[in-house]
């Protein structure tokens, strides 16, 4: 096995963070990467893609690695990560696609925070090339969220490989969004309707907007709508029958959370009846009419049968 000037600067980080005792051997370490131009935990980025240098190798694969009980990560955390190692938190992402969260760094100025999958999650580990998402390189603060692309187990970290001697304290809260849009209407439950009526409805979302909404009535869908807040559609009552029946709105966001808000309404339209006219025809005595076109016929007849002997 070839041990490289890497290797050895590896392990001399590797005793000095074990060990407070050996401290002084950071200091060594600073002067021999200075002198020798030792690459150090640097990321080339480059659409999407990092690259850990080899220095990464042995270092705070499992330093302070938190194994997060909890599916939904829905809480708040106050975590050291030491120089040279990176910490994690993970969850495996059975329903809810939004991932989110909020940290600060309390001392230590900055942090070096990406997510990844399980996948390129062994290939960070293994010093590999990896790929990584909403990669945000030495910052103090961060409000963040991410919509999951498929179902595995998602690691955040928190990299402080780069730096040689300070630590850094983390403190924030994260999670995955479970939370679906609140919907307002502006029709009441139980609410009296007539004629034409216009319904709109809005939706609102806290994390991530509103990707889809629908307007149905009584079952039916009668509009919908992507990428919109607000769903609006003129309803024709009189061409239901009066009585009760039902609005429902549904609203989904980005990361497919959804909600529903039904009302029930009552139709009172005023009814509307038909005049017929029936015409009846006149009963009339036609006797006395027959009686003279039979006379006349016969004085006809007999005038023709003189005529006729002449």
């Amino acid at each position: 096995m070839i041990i490289t000037i890497v290797d050895v600067v590896d392990i001399i980080r590797g005793i000095a963070l074990r060990n407070s005792k050996f401290a002084y051997l950071l200091l060594i370490l600073t002067w021999l990467t200075w002198i020798l131009h030792i690459p150090g935990n640097e990321y080339i980025v480059g659409e999407g893609s990092i690259t850990n240098s080899s220095t990464m190798r042995g270092i705070g694969q499992n330093i302070n690695g938190n194994v997060n009980v909890r599916g939904d990560l829905n809480w708040s955390f106050a975590i050291d990560v030491p120089a040279g190692a990176y910490y994690y938190r993970y969850a495996y992402r059975e329903r809810g696609m939004g991932l989110i969260g909020s940290f600060r760094v309390t001392s230590g100025n900055d942090i070096t925070f990406f997510i990844v999958d399980s996948e390129n999650f062994e290939k960070l580990s293994n010093g590999q090339e990896f790929l990584c998402y909403l990669y945000h390189e030495k910052i103090g603060s961060l409000t963040w969220k991410f919509r999951v692309p498929y179902s595995d187990t998602w690691y955040i970290i928190f990299d402080n490989t780069y730096s040689f001697i300070t630590t850094k304290h983390v403190e924030g809260w994260d999670g995955i969004d479970f939370t679906p849009p609140r919907i307002t209407l502006n029709i009441r439950d139980g609410q009296v309707l007539r004629g034409v009526v216009a319904i709109t409805a809005t939706a609102e979302d806290r994390y991530f907007e509103v990707y889809y909404m629908s307007i149905s009535i009584d079952g039916k869908k009668v509009k919908s709508d992507y990428y919109i807040d607000t769903i609006s559609y003129s309803w024709n009552t009189k061409e239901y029958s009066n009585g009760y029946h039902t609005i429902e709105i549904y609203a989904e966001d980005r990361v497919g959370n959804g909600n529903t808000k039904t009302v029930t309404v009552q139709l009172d339209n005023p009814e509307t009846t038909t005049k017929q006219t029936y015409v009846v025809a006149e009963e009339r005595d036609t006797s006395g009419v027959l009686a003279f076109l039979s006379i006349t016929s016969l004085m006809i007849i007999a005038i023709a049968i003189v005529a006729r002997k002449q």
